[in-house]
């Protein structure tokens, strides 16, 4: 078994929100549509070691997502992101990499380069262009860090990085990325010619937009390639992993 294991977090209702003004189906399939892309670069880097973590009334919308399922338990966004992360852990992985479903441009190489970074640091920061963390990694020795941790106020990456230094632990820090967090994000996102995002990803964030035509499709309402549609394993009727 790899140690490492990656672990997608997400909401589609709470990323929905983020555009009231888009209905709230036509967000909940593009979200849906990013979820699915994350976890097809996920298990790109680590193979069969990545996770989807949604809430439990969201798991019906991946029924076809080629990865291990973790339902969000917990009274708020950090509760359910430390219980998600010790689920992982209690399959016996010693490192956990945690990214979202709105980082456009998440892509393979940044997974790649946090593998490596993994061997000489215990925590892995990606900073947003707010504040926040798009990627956010840690080993079992260092998941204290998490705690105390005031998630959502556009502080989390200097918090971490405080607590890092306060308890002495190693961290790499990987290139600001941008999230997407509101509708002035997707459209500065949109508009920089400087922000790297593939094809697939501009056309799900104009669809986002609302000027893009024509619907998404598949019984979830997103386009998904064939890598990510294969049976779904859930957490709970799994063995563990071997060691």
């Amino acid at each position: 078994m790899n140690s490492t294991a990656v672990l997608v977090f997400a909401s589609l209702e709470h990323s929905a929100r983020k555009f009231p003004r888009l209905a709230s189906e036509a967000g909940r399939s593009v979200f849906a549509a990013l979820t699915l892309r994350a976890v097809d670069l996920g298990c790109q880097a680590f193979g069969e070691d990545a996770f989807l973590s949604v809430p439990a009334h969201e798991c019906h919308e991946f029924e076809s997502a080629s990865v291990r399922l973790l339902p969000q338990n917990g009274a708020n966004f950090g509760e359910r992101l430390c219980t998600s992360i010790e689920q992982v852990f209690g399959l016996g992985y010693e490192r956990v990499l945690v990214v979202g479903n709105d980082s456009p441009q998440l892509d393979l190489p940044v997974l790649i380069r946090c593998r490596e970074n993994f061997q000489t640091a215990s925590a892995l920061l990606g900073p947003d262009h707010r504040g926040g963390v798009y990627l956010l990694g840690v080993t079992r020795s260092s998941f204290h860090l998490l705690s105390g941790i005031c998630w959502n106020t556009n502080s989390d990456f200097s918090q971490l990085v405080l607590k890092c230094e306060q308890q002495d632990e190693t961290v790499a820090i990987l290139d600001a990325r941008s999230d997407l967090d509101s509708p002035a994000d997707l459209r500065r996102i949109l508009q920089d010619t400087q922000c790297q995002i593939t094809r697939e990803v501009r056309h799900l964030l104009r669809r986002l937009l609302g000027n893009s035509p024509g619907m998404l499709s598949s019984s979830t309402g997103v386009d998904v390639t064939p890598s990510v549609l294969r049976s779904i394993r859930i957490m709970n009727q799994l063995p563990p992993p071997l060691f």
